[in-house]
């Protein structure tokens, strides 16, 4: 998963656009999740970037509702 995460990253490095580089970076900490949990609190960032402020609370309340309940808490803390 490491591998792969890094993969994204460098995806990241070589997008010319600002919403793509923030795509890859969003979905390099997502597969850093399986590697250590704690980059899933990154995601909302990237999030934030790659949607250059357009619809954020709409897309952050889908991801919300995608996320397993057990994981809510240690994923987004006390904001939910």
């Amino acid at each position: 998963m490491r591998r792969l995460a890094f993969e994204c990253h460098n995806a990241a490095r070589e997008a010319s656009r600002p919403a793509a580089t923030a795509v890859a970076r969003a979905c390099g900490q997502a597969a850093a999740i399986a590697h250590m949990a704690a980059h899933s609190r990154n995601i909302v960032d990237y999030t934030s970037k790659a949607l250059n402020g357009q619809s954020l609370e709409e897309e952050l309340d889908w991801q919300r509702a995608q996320l397993p309940v057990q994981f809510c808490s240690y994923v987004y803390g006390q904001f939910i």
